[in-house]
């Protein structure tokens, strides 16, 4: 390998071991140098690579293998890169990097059985195996502790919104056994029935792209791989696209879900004049658009774009129970006031 390919290949070495051990330790400006580096190795490195090995190798299995090499790398540090980032399309780079370095390792072992000029090579594509074991693991590790508290978490809303809902149907066999409640409560459970419907049938469309099983939130429960919590790609396609600054207006997105879950808000508010239950409903249901990194973002953007299967359900869960919380308290409202209209 000539001295040029050489450098530009330490320029952009050190600065991605540097920016993996700030990403490991959570030190801002990580991610910017594993980004820089990975950028500066795929459109420099790699191709000078690709070049020295065609012009230096007079076989047409080491001129193969010189092309196979550099684009397994360029596949391998964009798939790093992107699944320690967490962008869409990470996984799939991955898939076809290791696939073509699967390639690449069964070219080498005939250029093994015919030249002795090998070793350089073998050197090469075991380092490059060894990076991408390393990157991918800590990517995994990542993601893993990640989901592991986004897990925890989910299961305490759940179960929330479990004991919730036995509340209110509890309230609701109340208000069955008094004809004159029952225009005003069957209004309230309405719009909360119709609005937990319109969650769980995204719940269930996203489930079924990312997992592959018919749509049912039961699937969800028992989806315990980590390569379908750490979805990135299909929540994203279908809550937002992939133009953030275009979010998707589809019937089944984030931007419907947000003009769905304000126009409860507004109907919940309409059925009560009680200003300490309107501000909660205020404070359960407020979109307002999110400053990070000095940029802002809609609500929408901010909770669904890059999230991850785990994170997106944990989000919908927390909805369905901030619904669950708005029809109990409703619910609690109304039969507090017909009982003191009834003793009055």
């Amino acid at each position: 390998m000539d001295k040029a390919t050489r450098i530009i290949g330490y320029i952009g070495l050190i600065p991605l071991l540097i920016g993996s051990l700030f990403k490991i330790q959570y030190w801002p400006g990580g991610g910017l140098l594993i980004v820089l580096s990975v950028s500066l190795l795929v459109m420099a490195f790699m191709p000078m690579f690709i070049v020295h090995r065609i012009t230096k190798r007079t076989s047409t299995l080491g001129m193969i293998e010189g092309i196979v090499l550099g684009v397994t790398g360029v596949f391998v540090l964009l798939g790093m890169l992107f699944k320690i980032q967490h962008w869409p399309g990470g996984g799939m780079m991955m898939v076809v990097g290791n696939t073509l370095l699967a390639f690449a390792i069964g070219v080498m072992i005939v250029r093994a059985m015919e030249a002795k000029e090998y070793k350089q090579s073998w050197s090469m594509l075991g380092f490059m195996f060894a990076m991408t074991l390393v990157f991918f693991g800590w990517a995994l590790n990542w993601s893993r502790d990640f989901l592991v508290a986004i897990e925890h978490n989910d299961a305490m809303i759940q179960q929330s919104e479990e004991a919730m809902m036995l509340s209110n149907e509890a309230l609701r066999a109340q208000f069955n056994a008094n004809d004159s409640l029952t225009k005003e409560w069957s209004e309230i459970s309405r719009h909360s029935a119709a609005m937990v419907d319109y969650i769980q049938r995204l719940q269930n469309l996203i489930i079924t792209g990312c997992l592959g099983q018919s749509p049912s939130i039961e699937s969800y429960a028992s989806a315990n791989d980590v390569w379908a919590k750490d979805n990135y790609d299909i929540p994203t396609k279908i809550l937002i696209g992939y133009d953030p600054a275009s979010p998707t207006q589809d019937e089944y997105s984030a931007f419907s879900l947000r003009i769905k879950l304000t126009e409860y808000a507004a109907a919940m508010k309409g059925l009560t004049e009680n200003l300490e239950t309107q501000s909660m409903i205020d404070s359960l249901y407020s979109f307002q658009d999110q400053t990070s990194n000095g940029m802002v973002y809609s609500w929408e953007v901010m909770h669904f774009y890059h999230a991850s299967f785990a994170s997106v359900m944990q989000t919908l869960n927390t909805l369905r129970l901030s619904v669950a919380v708005t029809e109990n308290r409703m619910l609690h409202q109304a039969l507090q006031s017909e009982l003191k209209t009834t003793v009055d």
